[in-house]
């Protein structure tokens, strides 16, 4: 047996900034940071999952998620497994692996600092946050009313501002 889920999400975000910000309020009339920008921006991903039933005791999730962000240029390919073997009656065990990536809110992107001679944006290159799950699972039945369940989770970020 097989399922699968395939679709898109289109987002436009549209922005009209105009912050100048003091963090250090001992000094005064200085401007740590602005953020003064006007536009829209989109992000675009498109995803299928699709989960396989290989017999009873074993079924296995596989999908790929891709995310576009216009802002930047810039987009993430994300794989993600998932696989659950119920090895006893009672008794599952289960293993994950996805990436996954996340758009910053708007004015990170778009913030700039005082350098010599003007303005520059601190974070011109920074990419989409991405991040690697890694999740095991043991899930027991005891009976109809209680379960035990362990799931040690791994996750290693990157590009993160």
């Amino acid at each position: 047996r097989h399922s699968n889920k395939t679709g898109f999400k289109i987002s436009r975000i549209a922005f009209n900034y105009d912050v100048e910000a003091n963090t250090d309020v001992a000094i005064k009339d200085t401007v740590d940071f602005l953020v003064a920008d006007k536009g829209s921006s989109a992000s675009v991903q498109f995803y299928s999952q699709s989960k396989y039933f290989i017999n009873e005791k074993l079924n296995i999730n596989a999908g790929l998620h891709f995310l576009f962000f216009t802002l930047k240029n810039t987009y993430s390919i994300e794989p993600r497994l998932g696989v659950n073997w119920k090895f006893l009656p009672n008794h599952t065990f289960s293993f994950a692996y996805g990436k996954h990536s996340r758009i910053e809110p708007l004015r990170i992107y778009l913030m700039q600092v005082p350098v010599s001679g003007g303005w520059e944006a601190l974070n011109k290159d920074l990419e989409i946050t991405k991040a690697h799950h890694l999740v095991l699972g043991y899930d027991w039945r005891i009976n109809n009313f209680t379960h035990l369940k362990i799931e040690p989770y791994y996750q290693s970020l990157y590009d993160v501002p």
